[in-house]
């Protein structure tokens, strides 16, 4: 299963990618949607952990996105964000997301979101 985690900041990014590597799964990163695009359309990858708010666009907006292009509707998609309010929860489902995990992220953590989403 390969993985791709988007998040505009180094650190943060830095953290999910260590988490995912955690659970034994590859995964390549991007900073943000110039280069998740790029990496979708050579390869698309099997689940995004996608940050919601970067400094170019919003997740959503990307998300909306990739659910428009071709495999991108199969792939599993995570926004991650440090608000929890459950009407972003409410909002990133009902644009496509199939889960929703909060920061900071641990590899527990994420493990029982993948499990959530039927990843793990």
């Amino acid at each position: 299963m390969k993985f791709l985690v988007v998040d505009d900041i180094t650190f943060d990014r830095n953290i999910i990618e260590a988490c995912v590597k955690k659970l034994g799964f590859s995964v390549d990163s991007a900073a943000n949607g110039e280069e998740m695009f790029k990496i979708c359309q050579k390869n698309m990858p099997d689940c995004i952990i996608l940050d919601w708010e970067m400094g170019e666009t919003t997740g959503i907006a990307l998300l909306n996105k990739l659910r428009a292009m071709e495999g991108g509707e199969n792939t599993k998609v995570l926004i991650c964000t440090s608000n929890n309010h459950p009407s972003f929860i409410g909002h990133a489902h009902a644009q496509g997301a199939d889960g929703f995990v909060s920061k900071p992220i641990s590899s527990e953590k994420l493990a029982e979101k993948l499990r959530e989403i039927g990843v793990l």
